[in-house]
């Protein structure tokens, strides 16, 4: 499995992510079980230099594998992250989410000693299982998600079941 786990950060390439995607929606489906999806991405506004950007990076990377469970599936996504929560129901996905913001969040120092922000955006859903649960549907609703927690500014999380109740 070439090119599956990226040596650098030690999170899931998109293939790997994609076949355990596809595993735990069929476990969820199965096994009417609770499954959370977070969509991460890191919020700026304005250029950022290539060493401080790996050095962010590697931060998200250390966090997310250092506060997830090992039964969680971190990995890249784009320039994004995404993060499955098997067996996790909303309210803990929302607990993981603030902590991930929390531990995330703030100033840095890159390995050259400069000092930088970060700031991150979170979309997250979830379903509690069963025949209806839908990758696909998973995937954009996390998107969406993101993108209406980037719109409201950084540090933001936003859930897709608050996110449906402001569209209606």
């Amino acid at each position: 499995m070439e090119n599956r786990i990226n040596q650098d950060t030690g999170l899931y390439q998109w293939p790997l992510f994609e076949l355990l995607f596809g595993h735990e929606i069929a476990r969820a489906r199965r096994y009417p079980s609770p499954l959370c999806l977070l969509h991460l991405s890191m919020w700026g506004n304005g250029k950022v230099s290539p060493e401080r950007a790996e050095s962010a990076v590697m931060h998200v990377a250390h966090v997310l594998n250092s506060s997830l469970r090992q039964v969680d599936v971190p990995a890249h996504y784009n320039d994004d992250f995404l993060i499955l929560l098997p067996v996790t129901d909303e309210e803990g996905g929302l607990t993981v989410a603030r902590r991930l913001i929390e531990r995330i969040s703030g100033e840095h120092t890159a390995r050259t000693g400069s000092r930088y922000f970060i700031s991150v955006c979170v979309g997250m859903t979830s379903h509690v299982g069963g025949a209806l649960i839908s990758g696909p549907d998973l995937l954009q609703q996390a998107a969406e998600s993101k993108d209406e927690a980037i719109r409201l500014g950084p540090n933001t999380l936003m859930n897709y079941r608050d996110l449906a109740l402001i569209r209606a």
